[in-house]
This record gives C-alpha cells, structure tokens and sequence, in this order.
C-alpha cells in the first residue's frame, strides 16, 4: 500500500530513533528502509493457559473439556492463538477434540494454512448459519484489513446481525 510506505518514509526521515514493529504473515521489503525479520512462535506452555482463558471468558456454559484434551489440541496447533482460537469455536459447536485433533492431523503437511482449514471448518459446519456464510463469503474479497467504513460501503444494514454473531463465536 503506498500510503503505509510514505508513512514509512516519513518516519525514517523525520523521527530520529524510532522503531516501528510491524507484525505480518510474508517478509517485507521496502527500498531505504531497513527491516529486521524475526520469526514469531505460538505460545509454548503459556498455550493452555490462553485456551482455557478463551473457553472461561465466552463459552464457560457451553464448553467441557479436560486439561489433557485441551493441551493435547493446543500443541498440535503449535499454540498459535488465532488457530487455538477456531478449535475452541469448533468445540464450541460440539465437535469433540478428537475431531478437531483429526482435521489438524490430517493437513498437517499440506501447504494450506492452518487457520484457513479451521476456518473452513467453522464455515462449513452445520451450525453457521446460511447469513454468516454468506457474509464469511462476502468478506472474502478483502485481501488485507478492513476498517467498519469499508463494510458499510460494501453491505446493507442486513450484514450487521450475522456479523454481531461471527464476532460474538471468535
């Protein structure tokens, strides 16, 4: 995007000892501007603690799962948090973990994203519902991130309660 790259440019230019920490999935590049690559690792141990955190804060009523069984997902996942994320989601849609453990086995050495599988998965499942597809797909579109302004231009007031509902299970 050029305008993040004159932002870039200003920053180098106009502010002396900044850092700027820029978080992204794919390597960036940008001419003049020196860019250091680390790579980001799931949570470790903190792991269970985060998912247990998740299962507590939204689905305490609707969620029973062990310790182990909790853990057990959350490795396999290698504690990234979006992916922890969607497998609660899944669980919370009565999916036991041995389910879910299967879905992430089974892709494990393919070259799709994992958060794009379990994100499928939550899609697919039977219990979303035809709006929440329908807006899932719409949403689609958007290579990158997008603000409330550019969903407002692209939906109708229709898109706001099966939005509130997709917000409401992540």
């Amino acid at each position: 995007d050029a305008s993040f790259v004159r932002f870039l440019e200003f920053i180098k230019n106009s502010l002396q000892r900044c850092k700027v920490i820029l978080v992204s999935r794919v390597r960036q590049y940008f001419n003049g501007i020196d860019i250091v690559h680390f790579l980001l690792v799931g949570l470790s141990s903190d792991s269970l603690l985060y998912a247990r955190r998740i299962i507590n804060l939204n689905y305490s009523n609707s969620i029973s799962i062990s310790d182990e069984n909790l853990l057990d997902i959350c490795n396999d996942l290698n504690g990234h948090p979006f992916a922890i994320q969607l497998a609660i989601q899944l669980l919370s849609y009565e999916e036991s973990s041995i389910q879910i453990l299967d879905i992430i086995r089974e892709y494990r050495n393919e070259r799709e994203s994992l958060s794009n599988r379990l994100l499928n998965e939550v899609f697919n499942h039977a219990a979303s519902t035809p709006e929440e597809k329908e807006l899932l797909t719409a949403l689609s579109v958007y290579r990158e991130a997008f603000n409330s302004q550019a969903i407002k231009i692209s939906f109708d007031d229709s898109y706001k309660e099966p939005l509130r509902k997709l917000i409401d299970k992540l």
